[in-house]
């Protein structure tokens, strides 16, 4: 630990684990930036359990344990009493992790407001530090809805010195739950990798290649457009399907010709993905400000995806959306088969049009580092 340094205690409630080793790695990544300006410790759950208890940093990692049957809470849900023991636990270990500290200087924050803010608020009261709370998206659109998890996000906020919302639409939220002072919460989405902030070249030949990247979850609308798929294909559609994640959603068995599994991938590799695709898309239930749509945006990939959380803030003022409305799922599957089969047939040229326009506009300020840069400065000035 370098004592020149102030110190970062970082409450989170997903983080790359061996098992996963791709989920929440935004997070990581972010902190491997900060790794310059403070000496962090991050507290996380444990999920599987090959995840060691303990890594060593920078940032050192600390994991607690609770009954998680080797899932994360969105991968298999959570009932109430795995979610007490997940935050008895938490807390505990926190307790002992970071006793009182007197004369010290440093910051707690925690990201995602449900559950991680109801541990930060705690620990920053024992060591007698700022609070910054971060909301990413599930913890609002999802976890709020219940009364435990109103009460969690309210708790959370109030107790916080500095409130950060991914989207304005997370921050509207926040504040209609909470009656926080919707003023006083930044907007600040984390960003994605450099290597996605590069000019495609134009689409590929047919077929319509489509892509989905994203945890294998019903939230994330895969489902929807599996079946979506199918009906197109089978309506004569000439298209494939490359899912890109992992996650509980069970795959057709046996695979049909028209889909890929592509696993878990690296950013770069995500990359090159984006790069052989003629679309992404995402129809999700509810979204922060996906990652995934920002790094089709800086790769100049069109994306078709639900009107949902942060999503419509990402495209104002530029083209490459197919906006498709919230609705049932059969509705949801409806507007999917009809933009596939249009997008598919004369709309190829309509794509490649699209795609030209999506590479003059500037570049998107989409950027990690301005992301690292903004929360170092707003970790400092609590901290003085």
């Amino acid at each position: 630990m370098n004592a020149e340094r102030p110190r970062l205690r970082v409450v989170s409630a997903s983080w790359p684990g061996r098992a996963e080793p791709q989920r929440a790695r935004f997070l990581r990544d972010l902190h491997l930036q900060l790794g310059d300006r403070f000496d962090t410790e991050v507290l996380v759950p444990r999920v599987d359990r090959s995840d060691p208890a303990t890594e060593e940093g920078p940032p050192s990692i600390h994991r607690f344990s609770y009954p998680s049957g080797n899932r994360s809470p969105r991968s298999g849900g959570i009932g109430p009493i795995a979610s007490l023991l997940w935050l008895t636990s938490a807390c505990w270990r926190a307790r002992r992790l970071w006793p009182r500290d007197e004369g010290k200087k440093g910051c707690v924050l925690a990201h995602w407001a449900v559950p991680s803010g109801e541990v930060g608020v705690r620990v920053a009261r024992q060591l007698s530090w700022p609070l910054v709370v971060w909301a990413h998206g599930s913890d609002v659109n999802l976890y709020s809805r219940s009364f435990a998890g109103r009460i969690l996000l309210t708790r959370a906020v109030s107790g916080a010195d500095r409130v950060i919302a991914a989207s304005s639409q997370l921050a509207d939220r926040i504040s209609s739950i909470s009656s926080f002072d919707r003023e006083r919460i930044e907007i600040l989405p984390v960003g994605i990798d450099p290597i996605f902030h590069r000019r495609q070249e134009p689409p590929p030949a047919p077929p319509l290649r489509v892509l989905f990247v994203g945890e294998l979850l019903r939230s994330k609308g895969l489902d929807r457009l599996l079946e979506a798929m199918a009906i197109a294909v089978e309506g004569g559609l000439d298209g494939r399907l490359t899912v890109v994640g992992s996650g509980p959603l069970k795959m057709p068995d046996p695979v049909p010709p028209w889909l890929r599994l592509g696993g878990v991938l690296t950013p770069a590799e995500v990359a090159e993905e984006m790069g052989r695709s003629h679309l992404l898309i995402l129809p999700s239930l509810a979204e922060g400000s996906p990652l995934v749509i920002q790094e089709a945006i800086a790769s100049s990939l069109p994306v078709v995806a639900t009107r949902v959380g942060g999503i419509p803030e990402l495209f104002e003022g530029r083209s490459g959306w197919w906006p498709i409305e919230a609705g049932s799922h059969q509705q949801v599957v409806e507007a999917l088969v009809a933009a596939l089969s249009d997008l598919g047939g004369k709309g190829f040229t309509a794509l490649g049009e699209v795609r030209a326009s999506m590479r003059a506009q500037p570049s998107p300020p989409f950027d990690r580092q301005r992301c690292a840069d903004r929360i170092g400065e707003l970790i400092e000035e609590l901290i003085g």
